[in-house]
């Protein structure tokens, strides 16, 4: 699937190099928050936005019409292809809607990817994650970590361990 989605994804959007291990958020080319990826499995990372905004040329510029999350990884964990949505806030902001935004763009590529390749994966999971980079009381046990809504707010760290987002 992996594969899939990366025939049909334009490769101006994939995060490659040494920034495939980073979720970096700049504010006036100032970096404010960092996160080096940890995993042992392949992934595709995506950073679908530019200035803080997706480039749809087809939608309206209105007010959070454009709005998506910072970043998107793709991965498959025990046969479940994992999408991982990642939206990094400088503060308290609260980032559910880009992330909901985004979880919809994700089930459109997933669903292209599929017609496309003429292969059904639907063993597919969700898992939206707001990174802040203040201090939060939050518990990184793998049945803990999310809510009903598959939300988890994670205090910024050094090492973001992707084999725990998707347990």
């Amino acid at each position: 699937m992996l594969n899939n989605l990366k025939e049909i994804i334009a490769d101006k959007w994939e995060v490659t190099g040494t920034s495939k291990n980073k979720l970096i958020e700049k504010q006036a080319s100032r970096i404010i928050t960092e996160v080096n990826i940890s995993t042992a499995g392949q992934y595709l990372l995506y950073k679908f936005e530019e200035n803080g905004h997706i480039q749809m040329p087809y939608l309206k510029s209105n007010k959070n019409v454009k709005k998506i999350s910072d970043y998107v990884l793709f991965t498959i964990d025990k046969g479940v292809l994992y999408v991982l949505i990642f939206e990094l806030k400088n503060g308290n902001g609260h980032p559910l809607k880009q992330l909901e935004a985004t979880e919809i763009l994700t089930k459109y590529l997933i669903e292209t990817a599929n017609r496309v390749s003429k292969i059904s994966f639907n063993n597919v999971k969700y898992r939206r994650i707001g990174i802040t980079n203040r201090s939060i009381k939050m518990n990184l046990r793998p049945s803990k970590i999310y809510d009903k809504n598959n939300y988890a707010r994670i205090a910024n760290r050094s090492k973001l361990d992707i084999k725990v987002l998707c347990e």
